[in-house]
């Protein structure tokens, strides 16, 4: 199945979540912006004892970086957002029939498929690929060599990050090179076009 339409058809539950989260994000950067106010007020009757034109230097001192710490905290409550958005799609994505998984993870290992023998390493939560998927693989991609191998953890290096930081189906390794056909890597490489989309629908203009 081509990825636009299963992404199309998780939108609708993934954006709910989404405004849930971001109503609850609003109304978080409301009560910090309602508490730094209070805080400069609270710190200019603190300074009446001095000269009038000290206590408004200080005043606006005090009210410019309440601002600031408010907006640092109101776009780090957005980031944890819109994480939290991404995290709901990739839920979604790896929640698809196994019917689908199986399709989208055929046609993405085919088109990225290495010259000669490589490894087919699944991820621990993809029991669909199995001998039956990897020779399935090798009849798309005849020029290459698949050999199924056992899920394993790993560690991040020089070539990628660790198979237990990836969801939802497989690595091609050889010694020399790693490719990814996992909805992770999918959604780090549509993330930077979609985040924008999602911010600007999220938060409008104010992103």
């Amino acid at each position: 199945m081509n990825i636009d339409s299963i992404l199309a058809r998780i939108a609708e539950d993934a954006a709910a979540q989404c405004e849930q989260r971001l109503a609850e994000a609003n109304a978080q950067a409301a009560q910090i912006a309602q508490t730094a106010e209070a805080g400069a007020q609270t710190a200019q009757a603190q300074m009446a004892v001095k000269t009038k034109a000290q206590a408004q230097e200080n005043h606006r001192r005090a009210m410019a970086t309440a601002k600031l710490e408010a907006r640092k905290e109101a776009l780090a409550l957005r980031r944890q957002t819109l994480d939290a958005c991404f995290d709901t799609l990739l839920e979604a994505l790896c929640a698809q029939p196994v019917e689908t998984l199986a399709a989208w993870g055929l046609a993405a290992g085919a088109k990225a498929a290495l010259q000669g023998p490589q490894q087919v390493i699944p991820c621990k939560d993809s029991p669909w690929v199995t001998a039956a998927f990897v020779q399935k693989l090798q009849t798309a991609a005849p020029e290459s060599r698949f050999t199924l191998a056992a899920p394993q953890a790993g560690t991040r290096d020089a070539f990628g990050p660790a198979m237990s930081d990836s969801r939802c189906g497989f690595v091609l390794q050889t010694p020399n090179a790693r490719v990814y056909c996992t909805m992770t890597a999918l959604l780090n490489g549509l993330r930077p076009d979609l985040e924008g989309e999602a911010s600007a629908l999220l938060y409008g203009a104010q992103h």
